[in-house]
Parts: C-alpha cells; structure tokens; sequence
C-alpha cells in the first residue's frame, strides 16, 4: 500500500514537472532510478539522511533528480552549523535558477535562519515569491530586524497564526508600528470566522488585564454577560458589548437583535454597525432576507472581505431589488475586491 502511494506520488511529481509543457510523458515507476526517487522521498520524509544520501547516487540522471536534489539540498540546510554556509544549497540555485524548487528551497531556507533568528542570512538570500505565510513573516521579521521598512498594514494582510507571524505581530504592535485599530480589525474578522484561539491571542495585545478577563467572559458566555451589564457601553465597553452581541446572534439571531437594538444608542456609530453587520452576515449565510435590513442598519462600516461580499448577495437576493442600494454597497468595497 505504501508502495502504491509513493508511485503515485512520483507520477504526480512527473506530470507537475510537464506541465509547462505542451508535450506528453511517460514515467517508468519500475526503473531502478525511479525506484530510487522513491526511496529517497521515503528517506527524506523520515530524516534519515544516511539513506537519503545512498538512495540518491542511485537517482542520477532520474527525470525526476531535480526533486532528489532539492531534498539534498534541503537537508543541508535543515542540518547546516552554520546556516550562511551552505553550499549544497548555492549548488541547487545555480543548477536550476528560476524553478519552483530553488524558491521552494529559499523558503526552507529563511524558516531555518528564522528559527536560529539570523535575519542578516534571510535578508542575503535573494527574493522570491511565496506564498506561505510563516516564510513571508519571517521575511518581514528578517527586515524590520536590519531596519527595513515595514507597513503595520503588510503584517495585517500577512498574517496567519503560526510561529513567525505571531513573533512579527508581537514585534511590530510592540514597536507602535502595528496601530490598535488595526489589531482590532484583526481580531473582529477572527470573530466572524470563529477562530476564537487566534482572535483571544489578539486581543491580548489590545486590552488590559482587566478587559481582557471580561472580553472572554463576553465571548464564551455572551448572553449572561449582556444580562449583567451595567455601564456606558462607551469606549472599550462599547467594543465588548458588539462582540457579545455578535457572540450572541450565533445562537439565537433574533435575541441579539433585540438586545442591539437596545444598546444602539449607547454604541458608537463603527461598533454598532459592526454588529449589525455581523447578524446580518449570519441571517445571510442562513439564506435570511432581514440580512439586507440590518446590512442598511449597519450603514457604511469596515467589514471583512467576506462580509462586503455578502451585503451585496444579501441585496441582491431581495424580492425588489433596490439598484441604488446595491451600487453603495459594491462601492464601499475595497478597490481590490471591487474590481472582481
């Protein structure tokens, strides 16, 4: 079984290796270089670099040595003393510049700098496009370490919870460099999302000890924690109280409503519109007509890239489709998604 598995990963790797090309191919998997292509892919992804090493001599002249040799290269790095010496590695991108393999190894080689936290090695290591979030972070980590530019903005669009983006996110909020807003936005969209792991991780950066204690109560408990209230609904209370309510609609759209309405006019006018958006968003995914009405309530607020969507479709989706009310919507969307 295993055996079948790697087979068919190796024709798969064969056919991403054509298909560039307008040219058909064929892959003998029962060659005995093919077989030793497999045998080091098993040895690769054990880290048994002794076998590895032996497995490989046996691929030579392989149509799929390109991979074998990555993998060489890649353990060097993994492996390296001292990693802005590596010259299995300088070997691979001189052997074969402009491949995905060489970006793929730039890649394992600035999460290996990353880790040993040499910045100077990541920023040497020419640039290339990649689209892995933890190898971006740790580019931008890499900059802001040797005093290069960088936008609190890039670290928002960049960031996926991993490793190194949360060390460049601790960083740069740290630096002043990430505003508040933003981390906001941030951890509003991770709400929306239910990723609550990474939206708690968040607001660790924006509230005090105290507020954060009652920001959890407000997520894991939202409608006891609205119950007790007692406040302005102002400032970072203000903030809470949207997050309860919005916390609150996944569970019962109708209730939350109620209670919004409530507090609206203690809210300010971005936390208020954030909450109706994010019951609108729910009855929307729910094929709910009253999504349009509380997408109009929420009025011309930051949303999620999901959510600029969804007011649209939500408009769209009505009876009498009103085309005024359309066109704002689709007009308050960021350039990026209006053009689509």
């Amino acid at each position: 079984m295993l055996q079948k598995g790697c087979q068919k990963v190796l024709v798969a790797l064969a056919a991403s290796f054509y298909a560039a090309t307008a040219f058909s191919f064929s892959y003998n998997t029962e060659a005995p270089s093919a077989k030793a292509v497999m045998a080091s892919k098993q040895a690769y992804d054990a880290q048994q670099w002794d076998r590895l090493t032996r497995e490989a001599a046996n691929a030579r002249g392989d149509t799929l040595q390109i991979y074998v040799d990555y993998w060489l290269a890649s353990r060097e790095v993994q492996t390296a003393r001292d990693i802005t010496d590596v010259p299995a590695a300088d070997l691979f991108l001189a052997r074969y510049p402009g491949s995905y393999m060489a970006d793929r190894l730039r890649a394992d080689w600035v999460l290996a700098a990353a880790e040993r936290g040499d910045y100077q090695q990541i920023v040497r290591i020419d640039e290339f496009a990649w689209l892995n979030r933890e190898v971006r972070c740790a580019k931008m980590m890499a900059r802001h370490a040797v005093g290069q530019p960088v936008s609190g903005q890039e670290a928002i669009d960049t960031f996926a919870a991993g490793r190194f983006c949360w060390a460049v996110l601790d960083q740069l909020a740290a630096d002043r460099i990430v505003q508040r807003e933003q981390l906001v936005h941030l951890m509003l969209d991770n709400l929306e999302r239910n990723h609550t792991r990474t939206a708690d991780r968040v607001a660790t950066l924006i509230f005090d000890r105290a507020n954060l204690n009652r920001y959890r109560a407000a997520v894991d408990n939202p409608a006891s924690w609205l119950r007790q209230y007692r406040g302005q609904a102002s400032g970072d209370d203000g903030l809470l109280v949207a997050i309860a309510i919005a916390r609150m609609g996944r569970d019962n759209l109708t209730g939350a409503a109620t209670e919004l309405e409530k507090f609206a006019p203690r809210l300010s006018k971005a936390d208020a519109g954030w909450a109706w958006s994010q019951l609108a968003f729910r009855a929307a995914l729910n094929l709910q007509s009253r999504a349009d009405t509380w997408y109009r309530n929420a009025g011309n607020v930051r949303l999620s890239d999901t959510g600029y969507e969804w007011r649209v479709r939500a408009a769209l989706r009505q009876p009498i489709i009103n085309w005024e009310w359309v066109q704002n919507a689709i007009e308050w969307m960021p350039q990026s998604l209006e053009d689509k």
